[in-house]
This record gives structure tokens, C-alpha cells and sequence, in this order.
């Protein structure tokens, strides 16, 4: 995804549930008489409430910049392009719950494809807990599209629904 280093004051970052305002990016000295890039974040809902986390632990709380609008339209094109023949077998609520927690678009796309294709080939074990992670994947795709495209949640959803339909 993009380098954490070229994060700069008024970017959005998200992490796995939350989108946020970059309010400052400051060095500092931690405990240890080091040198460290500090950036400092408001929920968007919250903007009275300032988080800060070191840069070089941003990957670790699983934060990262908003995909542009270039990662994007790769996501939706993988999306679209029919998958190999093996569908992820193993779609636990355990693997799949993982999968989204790691906070990568791309993971959770391919989670979300993978789902599509079991739904669609009528695997006679497509579950609900099956539906559940699809939903919740989609959601979290659905959300950051419409902050990087400005758009309704209703159009975002089509995007991605057209791009499953291609498969």
C-alpha cells in the first residue's frame, strides 16, 4: 500500500473499524533518548479526541493511509477478473475474521471474491457465518471506496457488485 513516511497533516488514515484526520506529524524523543516521527489522528466522528501513535508502529496497530484512487481502481479490476478454479476452501470465521483485521483492501477483496464464488457455484456449505464475513467484507470495502471516491455508499456498493458480477 502507500509509504507511512509520506504521510502529512490533514491525510486520512484508517485502521480496521475507523477512519481518521492526521493532525500532526511531529519528532520527538521517547523514553529512551531516541529520535521518532509521532503522528498524531482524531477519529473523523471525534475530532476533540487526538491519538498519537509512532510511525514506526503503524503496521503493528494495523493503520495505514486510505488507498488513492490508482490502488483502487486495481483493486476493482482484480475484482473483476475471473479467479482460479479453487475456491478458498477453508472460509472459517476464524481465517476470514483474520483476514479482515489485517486492515489490507486487497486481502479482504480476495476474501470477498472468494465468498462471491462459493454463493454463486451453490457450495452446497455456504453458511451463514459465511454470509456474515461477506457482508462485513463488503462493508469494509464499501466504506473506504466512499471515502476515496466521494461517493454513496449505494454507488460504491454497485462498483464493487459489478466487478463480482464480471467473475
Amino acid at each position: 500500500m502507500n509509504d507511512p513516511k509520506s504521510i502529512v497533516v490533514g491525510d486520512s488514515i484508517i485502521d480496521n473499524f475507523q477512519v481518521y484526520t492526521v493532525s500532526g506529524v511531529i519528532e520527538q524523543t521517547n523514553n529512551k533518548g531516541q529520535a521518532e516521527v509521532v503522528v498524531h489522528y482524531a477519529p473523523k466522528t471525534n475530532p476533540n479526541l487526538i491519538c498519537s501513535t509512532p510511525l514506526k508502529n503503524f503496521q503493528e496497530a494495523s493503520l495505514r493511509k486510505l488507498m488513492d484512487k490508482n490502488e483502487l481502481k486495481s483493486l476493482i479490476k482484480d475484482l473483476a477478473i475471473k479467479a482460479d478454479d479453487e475456491v478458498w476452501v477453508d472460509n472459517n470465521a476464524k481465517n476470514g475474521k483474520e483476514i479482515l483485521y489485517l486492515n489490507n483492501p486487497t486481502k479482504t477483496a480476495k476474501l470477498l471474491k472468494n465468498l462471491w464464488q462459493k454463493k454463486k457455484n451453490n457450495v452446497v456449505n455456504y453458511l451463514k457465518s459465511d454470509q456474515e464475513m461477506f457482508d462485513t467484507a463488503m462493508n469494509h470495502l464499501v466504506d473506504e471506496i466512499c471515502l476515496v471516491c466521494d461517493d454513496s455508499k449505494i454507488k460504491s456498493k454497485e462498483m464493487v457488485m459489478k466487478a463480482l458480477d464480471k467473475n
